[in-house]
């Protein structure tokens, strides 16, 4: 059953800046895509969040909530460079790993053979967390059949989420609601002013609909979801590194 693995260091930007700003754990922080009052908030913390700071809101919008507001850009090459450094420490737990394409800090793997060298999917898992974890990132990992349930429980959930069965996957892909599919945010609020609240009814819309209403970015989201999700897992080439794109509404 367990032969995928999906890897989520959540807050991915965040985690890269924070690394970066030591002395920022504690403060009101936020990645934006410029250092400038037009620039978009990529991110923010909890400290910023309850505040009232959102992704997607101008910096200056941001200020007027938090005056003390601390923020940094990361820049392309420091995302390639965390990516290496997390890649790195995936690779020795399987060599078969998969950036996904289209949001940054996830990561499939290929486990068929986990059985031959861990007791158990969960230690495996735990393991593989502890990995990320000496190379200074948090993440969550999703264990299951899918690409698509075990990056939706990678969103969700917290820590490890097994599955067991086909039917706990589709119900939980089915059941998830669409804050965690990745797209812009003005794209989340006319779903939901639509009545599209869960990924079942996301992916119960006509897919020439979607790309003409939401534009491509939404429409490669829905393809993934909608699509084949026995799709194997393809390896990572240095020369496949995503490419990080201003103002990504993907985190």
């Amino acid at each position: 059953m367990v032969r995928t693995a999906c890897v989520n260091v959540y807050h991915y930007f965040l985690q890269i800046l924070l690394r970066r700003e030591k002395t920022w754990w504690n403060d009101a922080c936020v990645v934006v895509t410029e250092d400038v009052p037009s620039g978009l908030v990529v991110d923010a913390n909890v400290h910023a969040r309850r505040l009232g700071v959102r992704r997607g809101m101008r910096f200056a919008a941001a200020l007027s909530l938090a005056p003390f507001l601390r923020a940094g850009v990361v820049p392309p090459e420091e995302k390639k460079s965390a990516d290496r450094t997390v890649i790195g420490a995936l690779y020795t737990m399987t060599p078969e790993i998969e950036p996904c394409d289209f949001t940054p800090g996830v990561f499939w793997l290929d486990v068929g053979g986990i059985n031959l060298m861990f007791s158990s999917p969960e230690a495996w898992a735990e393991k593989c967390r502890e990995s990320v974890a000496n190379a200074g990132f948090r993440c969550r990992v999703a264990l299951g059949s899918t690409r698509v349930a075990t990056y939706i429980a990678a969103q969700t959930s917290r820590d490890v989420t097994i599955f067991l069965s086909r039917d706990h996957e589709t119900a939980t892909v089915d059941a998830a609601p669409i804050a965690v599919l990745p797209v812009e945010p003005r794209v989340r609020e006319r779903l939901t002013a639509l009545g599209i609240r869960t990924v079942s009814a996301f992916c119960a819309l006509p897919s020439g609909g979607v790309r003409m209403r939401f534009g491509e970015k939404t429409a490669a989201v829905y393809s993934f979801l909608a699509g084949d999700r026995d799709v194997p897992i393809k390896s990572y080439e240095p020369e496949r590194e995503t490419r990080y794109e201003t103002g990504c509404a993907f985190v």
